[in-house]
């Protein structure tokens, strides 16, 4: 059984990671389908360790750790650009941290 090759090319994407708190998780999921129409992403939960206590639950505290929901959006590293340009601007009205990330290479690979 042979494979396909693999494909794969420079690109001029870029990943756009949104982090929410998990009770703002479907407000992000309406503005960014509002926003990007056509264009998938992901979303999924961490934790995160070793953050400041201040603002922090008694649970968190306890526990050390924080629930976050975080989205991921591939797409043209323009429109994430101006994307995150209006984050930055207050197109949301809730807590957010962002970042884009430049996507040099993408590809996949088909097995036959």
């Amino acid at each position: 059984m042979q494979a396909t090759p693999a494909t794969s090319a420079l690109t001029t994407l870029a990943v756009l990671e949104v982090t929410v708190q998990p009770d703002h998780e479907d407000q992000m999921v309406d503005f960014l389908m509002g926003r990007l129409p056509g264009i998938r992403f992901s979303r999924y939960q961490i934790n995160l360790h070793g953050q400041p206590e201040a603002g922090l639950s008694l649970r968190e505290q306890v526990l050390g750790s924080t629930r976050r929901s975080v989205f991921s959006v591939q797409a043209e590293s323009a429109l994430l650009m101006e994307l995150a340009a209006d984050l930055q601007q207050g197109a949301v009205a809730f807590p957010l941290q962002y970042r884009v990330l430049p996507l040099l290479q993408a590809g996949e690979y088909l097995p036959r």
